[in-house]
């Protein structure tokens, strides 16, 4: 059975979102919901289904979540773009911040530093002063006129209204800075996708908390650069799979 298959199975054959979490990224209970695509449901003694529908849009989960295993956290993740307003706690971004430093680093030089930011007048703060760099950009690039309106758009915030964003950022003089911290970025979003969280790299705000009046007020070293910013929180809603190409081998001798 394939990867979409299972998907179907698990909800009952109403398509691959499997779902609210019952996790509480801040007390670290588990309750719920709000919906999550996020883990697996195990059915409970004489059920067939783990999934009861409560409308044809909105999976409910009635069971605790099992722990993901590492291709499932791969498989699962997702761009998160729509959060719920609650927070995630700091020892929930701690932990983040742990997995996020067990990535390979280069002569174990271990080139990153972080910041982070919760503070939402703040990141509204930032968001207004990177959109115009960002909607430049975009138009320099002949971005879709759809986006183009979007970043536009005077209420849009650049950070999709999260109430977390952590900087990954990097040594400018270390050449291996820029693979180190992105791999780095990866095991942080693979352990919030395992956490049941969302998260998202904000690419189009890298040119504006890199400008020094923004690194100035986040304490971040003229050293240094902002490599990966993400966004993390608790999604409102599934995020949608996204389709990827076959590898591409170039050699296989």
């Amino acid at each position: 059975m394939g990867q979409g298959e299972n998907a179907r199975a698990a909800t009952g054959g109403r398509g691959s979102d499997l779902g609210p979490a019952f996790n509480d990224p801040a007390s670290g209970k588990r309750n719920g919901p709000p919906a999550t695509p996020f883990g697996r449901a195990l059915p409970g003694p004489g059920e067939k289904s783990a999934v009861v529908w409560l409308s044809d849009q909105l999976p409910a989960m009635v069971h605790l979540l099992a722990p993901l295993n590492t291709l499932e956290a791969i498989n699962q993740r997702r761009s998160v773009r729509s959060f719920c307003s609650k927070g995630i706690s700091r020892e929930t971004v701690r932990q983040l911040l742990a997995a996020a430093v067990r990535a390979p680093t280069a002569m174990h030089q271990e080139p990153w530093a972080f910041a982070v930011i919760q503070d939402r007048q703040l990141l509204k703060s930032i968001s207004d002063r990177a959109k115009p760099l960002a909607l430049a950009e975009m138009q320099r690039a002949d971005c879709d006129a759809e986006v183009l309106s979007l970043f536009a758009h005077p209420n849009f915030n650049i950070f999709y209204n999260a109430g977390t964003l952590i900087l990954i950022c990097g040594q400018i003089a270390n050449p291996m800075a820029v693979a180190d911290c992105w791999l780095a970025a990866e095991n942080l979003m693979l352990a919030a996708c395992a956490m049941s969280l969302g998260s998202c790299v904000i690419g189009s705000a890298s040119e504006t908390l890199n400008t020094p009046p923004i690194k100035a007020e986040l304490g971040i070293p003229d050293d240094m650069q902002v490599l990966a910013p993400i966004i993390v929180g608790v999604p409102d809603v599934a995020g949608k799979p996204s389709p990827r190409k076959e590898p591409r081998i170039l050699c296989w001798k």
